[in-house]
């Protein structure tokens, strides 16, 4: 007679039930890692705009046969002919789809409209720029010892700017110095 076998130990759960677990879990985590590379991709396309408009209008192509105009402004658009940053139409023709945005009414049109005025708008830098042009003209009218209302002159400030070179406003404006002891101002962003 032989020995009876030993009862057997309950194995581990069929594969089949962990794997179709698995098989969801990781089809989700593959879903939600494209939708997240599609959103970076499209975020990162969006973004380069500012920087392809700020190169155009500071750069503006020859009018002819090839070349679209955008209008954003006549502040924005700078010193360019109609307030309008001539592109190349391969270049609007990439951009297509936020260009396309119809107006600022709707939510997309409003947040490309502000990324747009982020990067045109050269207030800051034109404030910026006016400032050191006010430091300046007090450093000049200090070392040369002229009253509050003396007019100085391109050549007197320029030496007392950083690389001894006249700033130039972003948006095409010209600088006015006015007298000693009132600010600077420009043709584009200082109020009359």
């Amino acid at each position: 007679m032989e020995p009876a076998a030993p009862p057997q130990q309950p194995g581990p759960a069929p594969a089949t039930e962990g794997v179709a677990k698995n098989g969801w879990a990781a089809r989700l985590r593959w879903f939600l890692f494209l939708l997240l590379l599609i959103f970076g991709l499209f975020f990162t396309y969006a973004l380069s705009l500012g920087p392809v408009m700020l190169h155009y209008r500071n750069h503006s192509p020859p009018t002819k046969p090839g070349i679209v105009g955008i209008s954003l402004g006549k502040h924005l658009s700078g010193s360019t002919p109609n307030g309008m940053i001539l592109l190349p139409r391969w270049v609007a023709g990439v951009y297509y789809p936020i260009l396309s945005v119809p107006n600022k009414r709707t939510p997309l049109g409003k947040i490309f409209h502000n990324y747009l005025v982020w990067w045109l708008d050269g207030s800051s830098r034109c404030e910026e720029n006016r400032r050191r042009l006010d430091e300046a003209k007090r450093t000049w009218a200090t070392e040369t010892k002229k009253p509050n209302g003396a007019t100085p002159f391109a050549t007197h400030i320029v030496e007392y700017l950083p690389g001894h070179r006249m700033p130039v406003c972003p948006n095409g404006g010209t600088y006015q110095f006015n007298e000693v002891g009132t600010g600077s101002t420009c043709s584009v962003h200082t109020e009359p």
